[in-house]
């Protein structure tokens, strides 16, 4: 029934066919897919009868123990304890995976927001095949022309980028590496996200009065209420001259004479530290 399950899964276009198994049935909060197993539940059931017949010393329960040689799935007379996994162990053999378990090392780093990072699977705000993709893209699965050529061992398929034809096409370098794709579709993923941002702080302070999807948001240059004031992409006339002085947002209060700087980086899962190091020295 579990094969059944993730076949059916594989058919729906929500679970990778190489994704990583162990994965599928880990929790979500450790930035799995959560999935119940049939067999393991079956199992911890069948360790929980033993249990209770063999912690009891009535005459019945001692004569179904000593009768029970095989007859039932908890083969009482035998005392042989049921073969569960253990989450621990589901934990090891995902990050004992030289190419799934990149993720899982990168997710846990010290300076990464483990809780944050993994809210989307919690929230259960996508479809579930837009989750599956994800999921397999974290996993590095997808088919990129690296992947063919050293996990498939096809010698027919080159290796570099389709694109730009200069670095090797891996997850990595489709996702932010590659120079083409650095103009427009990168370009984009940035906006976006400084739309998201701004809306929800205009929302927040009552700067405006309609959400609208983010694809439709168009952020004016200025937005003002009272004290606060709420730029997008403006060059801020300082004192002393400053070379990064055109933040993505910046939120001003009068009032309390505090202001917020919000600059936008996306980086990969391997540079994070370094972007975040740079926009700090803005």
């Amino acid at each position: 029934m579990d094969r059944l399950v993730r076949t059916t899964l594989t058919q729906e276009r929500t679970h990778h066919p190489i994704y990583s198994t162990a994965r599928l049935y880990l929790p979500r909060k450790e930035g799995e897919r959560g999935l119940l197993n049939i067999e393991e539940a079956c199992r911890e059931q069948e360790e929980t009868l033993r249990q209770y017949f063999l912690s009891k010393t009535t005459g019945v329960c001692l004569a179904i123990t000593k009768m029970d040689s095989g007859l039932t799935a908890l083969n009482l007379s035998k005392g042989v304890e049921s073969a569960i996994v253990s989450q621990n162990e589901r934990l090891v053999e995902w990050k004992s995976k030289s190419l799934h378990g990149r993720f899982y090392s990168q997710l846990n780093e010290a300076f990464i927001d483990k809780e944050r990072s993994v809210e989307w699977l919690k929230a259960g705000r996508l479809f579930s095949e837009t989750g599956g993709f994800v999921v397999a893209i974290q996993d590095q699965v997808i088919a990129t022309r690296s992947y063919r050529k050293r996990v498939f061992k096809d010698a027919t398929t080159p290796d570099k980028c389709r694109l730009c034809s200069v670095t090797l096409e891996s997850i990595q370098h489709i996702t932010g590496g590659c120079g083409v794709l650095a103009g427009n579709e990168y370009l984009q993923r940035y906006n976006h996200v400084a739309k998201i941002l701004h809306q929800a702080l205009a929302v927040k302070y009552s700067l405006i009065e309609d959400k609208s999807p983010y694809y439709k948001y168009h952020p004016n240059k200025l937005l003002q209420k009272g004290s606060l004031r709420l730029y997008r992409d403006k060059s801020i006339i300082t004192d002393h001259t400053a070379r990064h002085n055109k933040p993505n947002i910046l939120l001003i209060d009068l009032r309390k004479k505090k202001a917020e700087l919000i600059d936008v980086g996306i980086p990969n899962d391997n540079n994070i530290r370094s972007t975040v190091g740079e926009k700090l020295s803005k």
